[in-house]
Formats: structure tokens, C-alpha cells, sequence
């Protein structure tokens, strides 16, 4: 006469809240390592993920705008630039005012400062869809642990079922 208690036990049960979606193994059952044996309903997580991508797709077209900006930008800097050393030389050889040489400096600082602006502009977005790119992760990796997976060949001893499931397995020596 005695009590029999297995060596190692395990207690399976979700990682998030929720509802138990399915229960898919009872006691006395004999479970396999990696086997799924009951899965948590994703509430509103499907609605999430799908956001989430289209915030991406959102994402990627503003840099795709951005980067355009960028090209306009560096071309008016450019033409910007250019123009400011002509009106230089034309100043310095006394056929134009030197407000005039001036301004056209001017204009290129602006331009000049301008692209600077949209750059850091595009920068940010890029570090912006890299954050949805990570919390998109988040959210399917989330997704996945509402799998309830038994770590080990096992017999299931115990089912408990109220607000959170918790399933009590037992390792085969």
C-alpha cells in the first residue's frame, strides 16, 4: 500500500487571458512532445495584426513619397547652388548688384536646409516602420502562444478549467 507520485509535473496553460477556444486532450490521455493540445481564443488579435499591416503599407508609401521629396529636393539644391556661384562671379565682375549675388545665396541655404529637413523627415519614417514592422512581430508571435503545447511525452493526470486552463501532465521515465 502507498501513493505513487510521478517524478516530474507539468502545469500547461496559456501565456495571455482568454477564452479557451478548444480543449483537445483528457485525463488519462497520453500526450507527445510539441503536440498542441488545446488552443486560446485571439479576442480582437486577427483585427490587430491586420491593422498593423496596413499601417505598414501606410508606412512604406510615405517613404516612398519622402524619397521623392528627397530627389525634388537635392535637384533644386543643386540648381540652387549652381545659380548662387553664377550670381558670385557675375558680382564679383560688377555686372550685378551684390543684393542680388546675395539673394540668390540665399536661395540655395534654403534649399540647402530644406533638404536637410526632408531627409531627417525620411529617417524617421524608416525608423517608424521599422517599430511596426517589430510590434507586427510581436503581435504573431503573441498569436502563436495561444497554443497550448506539451513540452514532453506525458500522461495527462489533471484538467482544470475555470478562468485559465491549466493541464496536469505527468513525464514518462
Amino acid at each position: 500500500m502507498g501513493l505513487v507520485e510521478a517524478r516530474y509535473s507539468y502545469d500547461i496553460g496559456p501565456t495571455m487571458t482568454g477564452h479557451v477556444l478548444r480543449l483537445d486532450s483528457h485525463v488519462g490521455g497520453k500526450v507527445l512532445a510539441g503536440q498542441v493540445i488545446g488552443e486560446m481564443e485571439p479576442v480582437d488579435m486577427d483585427n490587430k495584426i491586420v491593422a498593423k499591416v496596413a499601417a505598414i503599407k501606410r508606412a512604406q508609401a510615405s517613404i516612398q513619397a519622402a524619397e521623392a521629396n528627397v530627389a525634388d529636393s537635392l535637384v533644386r539644391e543643386h540648381y540652387a547652388k549652381s545659380q548662387s556661384l553664377r550670381y558670385a562671379k557675375l558680382a564679383k565682375a560688377k555686372t550685378i548688384s551684390d543684393e542680388v549675388a546675395k539673394a540668390k545665396s540665399q536661395e540655395y541655404q534654403i534649399a540647402s536646409a530644406g533638404l536637410v529637413a526632408i531627409r531627417a523627415n525620411l529617417k524617421a519614417m524608416r525608423e517608424e516602420l521599422q517599430m511596426l514592422r517589430e510590434d507586427h512581430n510581436g503581435l504573431v508571435q503573441q498569436k502563436s502562444n495561444l497554443n497550448l503545447t506539451v513540452p514532453v511525452y506525458a500522461l495527462v493526470v489533471g484538467r482544470y478549467v475555470e478562468q485559465i486552463v491549466n493541464l496536469v501532465i505527468h513525464k514518462f521515465a
